[in-house]
């Protein structure tokens, strides 16, 4: 058997599930965000970010996903799918921005990446391309975009802020 033969198929994670994924994650940081404002002028967490930067990474993450998502739906020229790893994705604003400010630019990067989940289609999600880690499908990066770097990692970073 060829290697190609050998590879075990991952099952692509359905529109169901991704949507599932992305309005827990949703629901529980609109939790933690309607506590953040006396946070909002704190220091540094023990990874450095401070909550205005890793709001702003936040924010710009999933602003992005539907343009990392076209890398697998467009012109399939592209090698590989350009993702800026650790990018705070600043704008200037965010320096005296009230916490109602990332409030309204994560509900509006929330609602924009439901609206980009309802055009996509099974076979859409089954497209694979390679990222940074690694060949994924579509399917696979949008549950690891919601899911995993803002639900998992960004997430609980940002109810350390809550406790201190």
């Amino acid at each position: 058997m060829v290697a190609a033969e050998q590879a075990v198929a991952r099952p692509v994670p359905t529109i169901a599930r991704i949507a599932q994924g992305l309005d827990g994650t949703w629901a529980k940081l609109e939790w933690v965000l309607f506590r953040l404002d006396p946070a909002l002028g704190g220091g540094a967490d023990a990874n450095g970010w401070d909550v205005r930067h890793l709001l702003s990474h936040m924010v710009g993450a999933w602003q992005r996903v539907p343009i990392h998502g076209a890398f697998f739906l467009g012109n399939r020229s592209a090698t590989e799918v350009a993702i800026q790893i650790g990018d705070d994705y600043w704008m200037p604003e965010w320096e005296t921005a009230p916490l109602a400010s990332f409030v309204a630019a994560m509900r509006a990067a929330y609602e924009g990446n439901r609206a980009f989940l309802r055009t996509l289609d099974s076979a859409a999600l089954a497209r694979t391309a390679v990222t940074p880690f690694g060949e994924m499908t579509l399917g696979e990066l949008l549950l690891l975009s919601y899911e995993g770097h803002v639900g998992a990692v960004h997430l609980p970073q940002l109810e350390t802020h809550l406790r201190r």
